[in-house]
């Protein structure tokens, strides 16, 4: 469609139309647009032109640097405002799909702003380059502390993107509660491995104690509701020896510009992101609970990353 500008001009100045070269009068400019501007109204359209005063009539040219009109932005911020509306309003009621599939309906009562089903999608296709970035160092942490024949207790599966760290011949119990995410999970599963998932939460287990010789947090102690809480359960699955083996973001040092940024996001970020926090001291938590923690600090690079680049990676014996 076409994109004007509201520009102040004097009734009967010539300008010049940049894209075809012609000179026209502010009258002609109006009986030509589609909406008919009266007096004191200039035309600009969406391409990369625009017009400007002439030199034949003593003017020096002054070509306008915004080639899209302010109408368009604000029509564009218009229909995402009008679409995310419309997704909170459609969105608080169950996920009836999953609710007649198997009996379950909002999964994640009082904090889900999208359908499980949008932010499983969302979760599979959205994380590729995160999960590129982060791949090296996932790696070297599974390989260093999972040995073949461990029972390993991942929280917060999600679409199972640690599964193909894991040696062969180990066994994994995937907590996720968001049904959704399971059929991403079960399609990532090698073949020389065991999974199980359950449709559980990092806050209960309900596994006895001193079950696992692993337990996996990934992404995952940024949207619980308490995580000292999911910290304790954690650690009381595990045996003597045990470890917590972690990759999580955490908040951005204190006094700076950036936990500033972060403090003001975070209502937002929790709302549109299953209850992620931007501002944890994630690092504080897990030493509050185990008391021999390993931990390094490192920062994402990859482009649009800086709201959640401070990050941990590391491992606490139980």
């Amino acid at each position: 469609g076409v994109s004007i500008e509201l520009l102040i001009a004097k009734p009967g100045e010539c300008y010049v139309d940049v894209i075809s070269g012609k000179a026209r009068t502010t009258t002609a400019v109006l009986q030509g647009s589609s909406r008919m501007m009266k007096d004191r109204t200039g035309f600009v359209n969406s391409h990369s032109g625009a017009l400007m005063p002439s030199k034949a009539y003593g003017c020096q040219p002054v070509l306008r640097s915004r080639i899209f009109a302010s109408i368009s932005r604000r029509r564009a911020f218009k229909s995402l405002t009008f679409g995310l509306a419309w997704e909170c309003f459609r969105n608080l009621h169950p996920d009836t799909a999953l609710a007649a599939k198997d009996g379950c309906g909002v999964e994640f009562p009082g904090r889900k702003p999208f359908s499980n089903s949008w932010f499983a999608e969302s979760m599979e296709y959205g994380m590729i380059s995160y999960e590129n970035e982060v791949a090296e160092r996932k790696a070297g942490l599974f390989s260093g502390h999972v040995s073949q024949g461990d029972r390993i207790l991942e929280l917060g599966l999600g679409t199972g993107p640690n599964l193909k760290f894991y040696p062969g011949g180990v066994s994994v119990y995937g907590l996720e509660p968001n049904r959704a995410m399971h059929p991403y999970a079960e399609s990532r599963k090698p073949k020389d491995i065991e999974l199980k998932i359950l449709a559980r939460s990092a806050e209960s287990s309900g596994f006895e104690d001193a079950h696992f010789d692993v337990v996996v947090s990934t992404l995952l102690l940024c949207s619980v509701d308490d995580p000292s809480l999911v910290l304790e359960e954690a650690k009381r699955n595990l045996k003597a020896g045990g470890k917590l083996l972690f990759i999580e973001h955490v908040g951005a040092p204190r006094r700076t510009s950036l936990r500033l940024v972060r403090n003001v996001l975070n209502p937002l970020q929790k709302l549109f992101a299953n209850n992620c926090h931007l501002n944890r001291d994630t690092q504080e938590s897990i030493k509050m609970v185990f008391e021999n923690v390993s931990c390094e600090e490192f920062k994402l690079t990859a482009p649009g990353s800086e709201l959640i680049s401070p990050h941990i990676i590391g491992s606490a014996v139980a």
